[in-house]
This record gives structure tokens, C-alpha cells and sequence, in this order.
């Protein structure tokens, strides 16, 4: 399973609303409409932000810094 940054989700989202009506964009096989492609975002931003809340606050702050550092 990939992971996509904001812009790169951004990107896809752009090239995915180019599609013509009744297109179906296959992922994995299977067909997937732009709807369930939302759902999933949706529900994989909301399921960090509760993972995040359960990080202990020191821990979080030291994993800020080392991304921060390596930008």
C-alpha cells in the first residue's frame, strides 16, 4: 500500500475529476469511483488524527523535530 503526501494526493484527486463520465479509474483490479477514492482519504486522515492523539505529547514533539530536521 502506497502512501501519498498532501500535494501528491492533490495531484491524483485533479487527474481523477478529468475522467469522462461513466470512466471507471481501476486501482487493485478492481474499479473504484472517485466517491470511495474520497471515502478512503477521508477515512485515512481520520484515523491518523486519532492515532495522533494517543501518541504520548513528548514522543510526538521528538518525531516532529526528526521530520522537520530531514526537510
Amino acid at each position: 500500500m502506497s502512501c501519498f503526501t498532501g500535494a501528491e494526493t492533490q495531484y491524483l484527486l485533479k487527474e481523477l475529476n478529468k475522467k469522462s463520465a461513466g470512466e471507471t479509474i481501476l486501482v487493485g483490479g478492481d474499479g473504484l469511483d472517485l466517491d470511495e477514492i474520497r471515502n478512503f482519504i477521508k477515512l485515512a486522515n481520520e484515523g491518523m488524527v486519532k492515532y495522533l492523539a494517543l501518541v504520548p505529547p513528548e514522543e510526538l514533539e521528538t518525531a516532529k523535530s526528526k521530520f522537520n530536521a530531514k526537510r
